[in-house]
């Protein structure tokens, strides 16, 4: 679920992740594809409130 992609992925790894890795940089652009938890409603809101991490939208699908 999108919740469990926040928590697990999101929270616990990417943003400790991109801190660590990454500091100063702001903001942080990352790519993940259109599934239905990246474009869920819970994950848009929370990174609405982690403006250091941009999400590019990438196709589920490719034109092959």
């Amino acid at each position: 679920t999108s919740a469990q992609y926040v928590t697990s992925v999101l929270e616990q790894t990417l943003l400790p992740y991109v801190l660590a890795e990454f500091p100063g940089v702001d903001p942080v652009v990352f790519v993940q594809d259109n599934s239905a938890i990246h474009n869920a409603r819970h994950t848009r809101e929370w990174l609405a409130l982690h403006p250091q991490l941009i999400a590019l939208d990438w196709p589920t699908k490719g034109a092959d």
